[in-house]
């Protein structure tokens, strides 16, 4: 249609595109050129802007296909754009340093806080200035505080953990363990799962997003059973995963599409609505007095959001941390309520593998960050 100087029909194909898969960052950026050559400049600004919130680094004013259709004064708004999504917001401070390891999650209990290790299996507790460690059967993912010095530990059996054998089928397990004892208590295997995140809500049950199949499992401590699986049919990779204890409301983030609202047995759901935002990318989610903390690191730059919510739709965006010079990539946290403090993996060491083993000399000493709200 582009080469037939067709542009209405590109635009209307692109737009029942984007009716299926409405984040595809392709699809945004080709429907910014059908708006400009049909004479839509400021449109195509509009769906510019909303591709740049996530991807700062595209260069429309550059691109043959589109700057001989935008204004000086359009190109002068989107650099302004530009500026403002890859400006350094350093708002937070170093809290803890754990070294050259492949952290993933972290979670605080009544006497310390655990963390997960990736590479080396491990679960890793911090308390009264003493460490201790934890071997898991598989990568160390997903950890959620349950009472005293007891967690809930997820693992996973993927190319990046230091005993994988791709020719071995290991399931993925959840695991109560005690940090501080170093030992297993209960293990539940889970199958062919990743878990990206954990949350509980006010009934105390354990809520767990499987980014290897569509789907929310619940476990039931209590029983120490598993009560229920919500299959989300039109996910593509969910992440992280937050409760509000108040109305019983799950907000599930899925990596490719965006946020998702639903109730805790999973039959209202409904996707979060961002007319100029785009979320994609998020890996981390906690929720904080209404509002939403996002940990983006699929963006450029990779950054930590607080998203203000109302009736189901992002009404303000708001940089907390964007564009620290890390290499490594910030992933999951958890928030002090009475503190009003949210704690994250700053830099994860996830893009510094080759073929499953780490690239030693890339990876960068792994920090805990602090942001105060």
């Amino acid at each position: 249609m582009y080469q037939l100087g067709r542009f209405d029909s590109m635009q209307y194909f692109i737009n029942k595109a984007l009716e299926i898969h409405p984040s595809q960052p392709t699809l945004l950026y080709n429907k910014s050129i059908a708006e400009a050559a049909s004479g839509q400049s400021e449109a195509a600004k509009k769906s510019l802007d909303f591709l740049m919130s996530w991807n700062a680094a595209i260069q429309p004013e550059n691109d043959e296909d589109l700057k001989k259709y935008l204004s000086e004064d359009i190109v002068t708004g989107l650099k302004k754009t530009k500026g403002q999504w890859t400006e350094k917001v350093n708002s937070g401070f170093k809290h803890l340093a754990l070294g050259k390891v492949h952290t993933e999650d972290i979670s605080r209990g009544i006497h310390g806080t655990a963390v997960t290790e990736v590479h080396e299996g491990l679960l890793m507790y911090f308390i009264d200035g003493a460490s201790y460690s934890t071997r898991l059967p598989g990568a160390g993912m997903a950890v959620e505080f349950y009472k005293d010095d007891l967690f809930f530990v997820t693992t996973a059996y993927i190319p990046e953990y230091v005993s994988y054998n791709a020719d071995k089928d290991v399931p993925a397990y959840l695991l109560l363990v005690d940090a501080k004892q170093g030992k297993i208590i209960d293990q539940y295997p889970i199958g062919n799962a990743v878990i990206g995140a954990m949350c509980t809500n006010k009934d105390h049950l354990l809520f767990l997003s499987n980014s290897a199949s569509p789907e929310v499992l619940i476990f039931d401590p209590a029983k120490k059973s598993w009560k229920d699986t919500i299959i989300i049919g039109d996910a593509f990779s969910l992440q992280g995963i937050t409760c509000d204890a108040k109305t019983n409301t799950l907000y599930v983030a899925d990596y490719i599409k965006g946020i998702l609202s639903m109730d805790v047995g999973g039959r209202q759901q409904s996707w979060i609505k961002s007319p100029d935002y785009l979320l994609k990318g998020i890996d981390g989610l906690e929720f904080f007095d209404g509002d939403l903390i996002a940990i983006q690191n699929n963006s450029s730059p990779k950054r930590v959001i607080r998203l203000t919510l109302s009736e189901k739709k992002i009404t303000n965006t708001q940089l907390l941390e964007n564009a620290l010079p890390y290499s490594g990539e910030p992933t999951n946290g958890y928030i002090d309520q009475s503190d009003k403090t949210f704690y994250y993996i700053a830099n994860s060491p996830w893009p510094h593998y080759k073929d499953g083993k780490p690239v030693d000399n890339d990876w960068e000493n792994v920090e805990v960050r602090v942001v105060r709200f």
